[in-house]
């Protein structure tokens, strides 16, 4: 395997920087950009959003809200429904090209054993779409231009295809029994980037305006495609420069195959943990710009570094429960016990946060979601088992396009139930749903069966040969045994004859002598 191949400081140096930059240019761009175009559209409409953010904790700016000032609270309700819309608008632009383009990827992967090309490209759309976005703040351009930038990072492939490459190379460079651990790793990896990023955008924002974390977005994405083309080997050794047709249809049935395949442990565990996969998916990814836009709503009024401190705890918490949560979860549970722990852990935060009107609350949910981020990485470890090593690829560009699909599809189920909700007093309707919809994958992994891992494959294995070594053993000594009565019976019987022949011996009777006269 290549990775034992490699010096021991290099081992956990091959994608680990890439998704760092990575995950740190991708998690600071979001809230960023949310906020840019929430104090745009702000200064648009007029609402005063800059002197009604948050100084101290309390109560947030509901004191402004209270009595009659409807006025204010209208002007609120506009800015946050066209934001919802111009945040769904950059999630379709960029998702709806990834589903085109990620499809092709992993099988081409496959084919070529090549997965850098896969890493590269969505660095690189990444990049350009960086350009755009900057381009729109320093020219003050229409804020729907920056669809053209989701729409150059899509095409590239996004985070569907830079996810789907990331984990069929671990697939390729890591034993069985740690893959589950090593993707917690990149998982909390990438939490981290988000951290650092988010710690220090809020401050970038207030001291710098928008532009300059920008400039800071654009040199990860730099450093990440550096790190790719001149540090990240190959994960096969052999790697083919043969010329493969990327958009070859056969690549779309090389993904349903996996779906269609046979397998030992069948195919219905298969399908029913990417049910689940999805449904995950849909809640967690889907519900990232509400949660940004319902902290910066009334009562509680984040302001820019409040938001970035909260993003930032929020996936220190979820990067090191997920990582601990892999190892200690499996240490006392079985793998599907620890899933639902998991999904307990998320839905307990989601209630939670639906009813914080104070800061401190908002700050005590993900405590309790800290092992929200541990399912992730167990039941991609569960459906790496079940597939063949040549699968790697194919399976991961599928659970990659379910990703962006769920994604997407939850973006703008959450934003439509969340702006129609904005005229209700309770504004934590949307992290009930998401909750309630939680429990369906709790009750779909009750039907699943795992396959083992390759240790315990191995201890059942050397438990059989002991059994049989040991079964085999008493055979023997039952043999010797019957062997040794059958050698006693024929030992007396030889007695018993030659005593028969002694008495009948002609050498041994004497001849009765004559009579004499």
């Amino acid at each position: 395997m290549l990775r034992k191949k490699l010096p021991t400081w290099r081992r956990y140096l091959t994608v680990e920087p890439l998704i760092f930059f990575y995950g740190y240019g991708l998690t600071m761009s979001m809230p960023i950009f949310r906020q840019y175009v929430y104090s745009v559209i702000s200064q648009w409409k007029g609402l005063p959003y800059e002197q009604l953010l948050l100084e101290k904790e309390g109560l947030g700016c509901q004191e402004h809200f209270a009595g009659a000032n409807n006025t204010l609270r209208d002007l609120e309700n506009e800015v946050q429904s066209l934001a919802t819309k111009i945040d769904t608008g950059n999630i379709v632009f960029w998702a709806i090209p990834s589903l085109i383009v990620a499809p092709f990827w992993g099988p081409w992967t496959d084919k070529s054993r090549r997965r850098k090309p896969a890493l590269l490209a969505p660095v690189i759309g990444a990049f350009l779409a960086i350009t755009v976005w900057l381009m729109v703040m320093y020219f003050e351009w229409p804020l729907y231009v920056t669809f053209i930038g989701s729409a150059l990072a899509g095409f590239s492939g996004h985070l569907t295809t830079i996810s789907l490459a990331v984990m069929a190379y671990i697939a390729d460079t890591t034993e069985k029994n740690e893959i589950a651990f090593r993707l917690a790793i990149m998982q909390t990896l990438f939490f981290m980037g988000g951290v650092v990023s988010q710690l220090t955008s809020g401050f970038w924002i207030h001291r710098f305006g928008f532009i300059i974390p920008t400039w800071i977005i654009l040199g990860c994405y730099l450093i990440s495609g550096l790190w790719v083309i001149f540090l990240v080997p190959e994960s096969h050794e052999k790697a083919t420069h043969e010329k493969h047709n990327f958009f070859d249809i056969k690549s779309l049935n090389v993904l349903v195959n996996v779906f269609r395949k046979e397998r030992e442990v069948g195919r219905k565990s298969l399908l029913l943990l990417v049910v689940v996969s999805a449904i995950i998916y849909l809640t967690i990814l889907g519900l990232e710009g509400v949660t940004s836009l319902f902290v910066m709503r009334s009562p509680l009024c984040f302001r820019p570094k409040l938001v970035g401190y909260f993003l930032a705890y929020g996936m220190f918490l979820s990067g090191v429960g997920g990582a601990v949560g892999v190892k200690l979860l499996g240490k006392f549970f079985s793998e599907l016990n620890a899933c639902d722990i998991s999904i307990v852990s998320q839905i307990g935060e989601m209630v939670l946060l639906a009813f914080a009107t104070r800061t401190w609350l908002v700050f005590v949910a993900p405590i309790l979601g800290f092992f929200n981020s541990s399912v992730g990485p167990i039941i991609r470890s569960i459906l790496s088992r079940i597939v063949g090593n040549d699968e790697q690829g194919s399976l991961f560009c599928a659970i990659g396009i379910i990703s962006s699909l769920c994604q997407f599809l939850g973006a703008t189920l959450f934003y439509s139930v969340y702006e129609r909700t904005l005229h209700l007093t309770f504004g934590g309707f949307v992290f009930l749903l998401c909750a309630a919809i939680k429990l369906i994958p709790f009750c779909i992994l009750r039907c699943v069966q795992v396959p083992p891992t390759d240790e315990r494959r191995e201890t059942g294995e050397e438990m059989t040969l002991k059994d049989d070594e040991e079964n085999g053993n008493k055979q023997d000594e039952k043999l010797l045994e019957e062997n040794g009565k059958v050698k006693d019976s024929e030992h007396e019987n030889e007695n018993d004859t030659s005593a028969e022949a002694d008495v009948f011996d002609p050498d041994k009777i004497e001849l009765a002598k004559p009579i004499e006269d």
